[in-house]
């Protein structure tokens, strides 16, 4: 995984924080995909609690209800794995 995928996306959900006053359905969903994105990115880190933080919030939204069930089932099973 490249680490500089990591930094591209923190700007850009910065970046689009910046432009909050946009409601657009396509601006809802690149924002779904970004978080998707950070949320693979910290599990791929092995951050784990941050990325169970993020997909806890995920599961509030149900575009992204299942994405988050199933990686944080994943997180577990990886704890298991790990010995953690």
């Amino acid at each position: 995984m490249d680490p500089r995928a990591f930094h591209l996306i923190v700007e850009e959900m910065r970046d689009m924080k910046n432009y909050s006053a946009d409601k657009s359905p396509e601006r809802a969903e690149y924002e779904r995909f970004l978080t998707r994105r950070m949320a693979y990115m910290l599990i791929e880190y092995r951050a784990y609690n941050q990325a169970e933080q993020l997909l806890t919030a995920m599961l509030e939204d149900p575009q992204s209800a299942d994405f988050a069930r199933h990686e944080l089932e994943y997180i577990r099973l990886m704890r298991e794995e790990e010995g953690m």
